[in-house]
């Protein structure tokens, strides 16, 4: 059974790409510290939504999906990179970690 997918992962402050307060991956809630702006990208029919400073990227066929893959890449950082015991990390994965514990101040 396919999990429900909320209509907006990305709640937004002012549009689709600035000023990000927080973001939903399935049922938690990761809200920031400070808003963020992510860049959008597009070309051949794809869209791109980035963050750079966490070297996360979201795809899609339009903005929405992009918004939408760029949530599910950010909850899956948070799982596999801010939670993850430092020895188990690269040197580059401990970077993005410490970005991201910086970032978020909490998950609901």
């Amino acid at each position: 059974m396919l999990a429900h997918r909320p209509k907006n992962p990305i709640t937004l402050a002012a549009d689709a790409t600035e000023n990000v307060v927080q973001i939903r991956y399935g049922a938690e809630l990761f809200r920031l510290r400070e808003p963020i702006d992510l860049q959008v990208r597009s070309g051949r029919g794809r869209y791109v939504v980035a963050y750079p400073p966490l070297e996360i990227e979201g795809y899609g066929d339009d903005d929405r999906e992009a918004l939408d893959s760029f949530a599910d890449q950010f909850g899956s950082t948070w799982h596999s990179i801010a939670l993850e015991d430092d020895a188990r990390l690269t040197r580059d994965a401990r970077v993005i970690k410490k970005r991201m514990l910086k970032l978020v101040a909490r998950v609901e």
